[in-house]
């Protein structure tokens, strides 16, 4: 029996190909002279030490450059600072026939990782700084690194860890002195203020820290000194966090000590004594008082009435060591709640039970402490993509699907 198949031999190994396109040879013939240009013209032109210096105060005393001149974050439980890629771009710029970047050499999607170059280049001296490094397609995150997927996304994390080394190839073929001479003249400009009277930059930079968060307590406490006492020199250490904080190089938990209870402290014997709920028979089903504002228990989604054991006349002698929260603070805690998804009774005293490790029947039941923690807490959580989650938890607890 004949066969009518034929069998076709493929290469195993295709030759690359060995013929260079007209326009890729025009465009490497013109880089390589580019690159001679401003050789031969930084070597001809040499730099004006006393001109670099002048350019480089006038800089440094704008109050705009000194603000974003150091950076700050935390490694290995203590605070690293320096120069910010900000400052030594500028640097650059002043001294003169000077060159850096930072180049993508290849992403590799499957392993999540892309090899970067940052490179600085001296054209005068021809002094050379450069570092090759890999960047994972991640995001570290409080529950653990995040796998990044989104372009953009990728493409900041790289220019972010860029940057960086960016920054160390700059200051490395600076002259030490200019670099420090920099830094002492921004860190003089930071505490003039531009002129600005102290009182005003002070109240400035409280409102600034209070709308990401950061109280004017926890800010004293960082100071060690109420704020009527700071000084010039308070203000410019703030104004650096502040700054390092608006650029996601530290955090607020590890820059300043929280003023909230942890949610074991509440249970605490020690810190706050245990309180015994009335029995239903001997609380009045008193109505829940009306919320600020004219928001009433029911519009917020309480009930009408108060749970069995809830104590609503206030006094201090039922209240226990720690007042019981009013009726504001409820309606604030179920709004945030409801705002986030949250907007049954059942799930929000489940979110509530678990984020405290309580077992409450009703939300009059909780402490003043609980409620601020609370409050906060969810915030920090809704900030950080996690809220989600801790609900999610808080009904597979209960059994709600």
């Amino acid at each position: 029996m004949t066969s009518n198949s034929r069998e076709i031999a493929l290469p195993t190994n295709a030759a690359a190909p060995t013929r260079i396109g007209q326009a890729t040879a025009v465009e490497q013939t013109r880089a390589v002279a580019e690159v001679q240009a401003r050789v031969i013209v930084a070597q001809n032109r040499p730099r004006n030490i006393d001109a670099a210096i002048a350019a480089m105060e006038q800089s440094c005393s704008q109050i705009e450059m000194a603000e974003k001149a150091k950076f700050r974050f935390s490694r290995g439980g203590s605070m690293v600072s320096g120069p910010s890629v900000y400052l030594a771009r500028d640097l650059m710029r002043c001294w003169g026939n000077a060159e850096a970047q930072v180049d993508e050499l290849s992403r590799d999607d499957v392993l999540g990782q892309s090899e970067m170059l940052a490179w600085a280049w001296d054209l005068e001296t021809n002094t050379r700084v450069s570092t090759k490094f890999i960047v994972p397609h991640k995001r570290d995150k409080r529950t653990g690194p995040e796998p990044l997927v989104d372009m953009r996304d990728i493409y900041e994390n790289n220019a972010n860890a860029g940057a960086r080394r960016l920054r160390e190839c700059i200051i490395n073929i600076l002259p030490p002195w200019f670099v420090e001479r920099a830094k002492a003249l921004c860190e003089k400009t930071l505490k003039e203020g531009g002129g600005e009277p102290l009182p005003v930059r002070i109240r400035n930079l409280i409102a600034r820290f209070e709308e990401i968060g950061v109280t004017r307590t926890q800010l004293e406490k960082k100071q060690g000194r109420g704020s009527n006492a700071w000084t010039v020199e308070d203000v410019a250490a703030l104004t650096v966090i502040g700054r390092s904080l608006a650029a996601g190089e530290t955090t607020r938990d590890d820059e300043f000590e929280s003023d909230i209870p942890s949610a074991k402290e509440f249970k605490d014997p020690e810190t706050v004594p245990a309180q015994k709920l009335a029995p239903a028979a001997e609380v009045a089903p008193d109505p829940v008082e009306q919320a600020d504002g004219g928001e009433s228990a029911t519009e917020t989604g309480l009930p009408d009435s108060p749970e069995p054991g809830d104590d609503s006349t206030g006094d201090a002698e039922d209240a226990g060591p720690e007042p019981k929260i009013a009726s504001v603070d409820v309606a604030k805690l179920v709004n945030l709640l409801s705002a986030n998804g949250v907007k049954t009774r059942a799930d929000q005293v489940a979110v509530i039970n678990l984020m405290t490790d309580s077992k409450i029947g009703a939300f009059r039941d909780l402490t003043v402490s609980q409620h601020t923690y609370l409050m906060t807490r969810i915030a920090a959580l809704v900030e950080e993509g996690t809220f989600a989650d801790t609900v999610q938890k808080a009904r597979e607890t209960v059994g709600v699907k």
